[in-house]
């Protein structure tokens, strides 16, 4: 199935990627506004959905009359479970996401210097939800981070290339494995469940 364009690349995601050389991103080295990039570039990727999710709230709500707290926390598990799908495979293409494309970064492995595989671009990103220590842990060492040493990757410096190479790439691809989506899948519930957690102790 071929993903829309227009969801990869629009004038709003387009002028996102570009705003790393305006203040005050540009004071920011290269790792931290590739990081950064791909936080909210996921955010934006994933809006459609999202708004779609809020609509079918509404009618469920409304139609239905559902209880406001259950149907809230469903709809809401199910836009997170969704937004750390994307962002915990946003590297999945070629070992580069849109923010390493833009500012010229590649995760390899750690230990061959190959191109590291799916699910190692998946497991370093477990630690998306903690962006800001890892944001942090990059000053220290620029070349890898805490999901690095868990997957046991690397960042290194490759050629930038334009947002619309990922597009191209990503639909002349064969796809995520069934293993893959599955183990994805797990994990972005389990990484949902930690991150609602207070709120499923506040509502009970």
């Amino acid at each position: 199935m071929k993903i829309p364009k227009w969801l990869l690349i629009n004038p709003i995601t387009k002028s996102y990627l570009s705003a790393g050389n305006t203040f005050p991103l540009n004071i920011l080295s290269n790792r931290t506004k590739s990081m950064i990039t791909d936080l909210w570039y996921s955010i934006l990727v994933a809006a459609p959905f999202i708004i779609l999710c809020y609509i079918l709230y509404g009618l469920v709500t409304w139609q239905l009359n559902v209880q406001f707290g259950t149907a809230y926390l469903i709809f809401v598990s199910i836009i997170w479970v969704f937004l750390m799908f994307i962002v915990l495979n946003k590297d999945f293409v070629n070992c580069r996401s849109a923010g390493k494309r833009t500012y010229g970064f590649k995760i390899i492995n750690y230990k061959t210097k190959e191109p590291a595989t799916g699910l190692q671009c998946m497991l370093r990103n477990i630690t998306a939800y903690i962006w800001p220590i890892e944001a942090l842990l990059i000053f220290m060492n620029p070349k890898r981070r805490l999901g690095d040493f868990i997957a046991g990757t690397q960042v290194i410096v490759e050629e930038p290339t334009e947002i619309e190479q990922l597009w191209n790439e990503l639909n002349s691809s064969e796809g995520m494995n069934s293993k893959l989506i599955i183990v994805t899948l797990v994990v972005s519930i389990a990484l949902t469940a930690i991150s609602l957690s207070p709120i499923l102790i506040a509502w009970v």
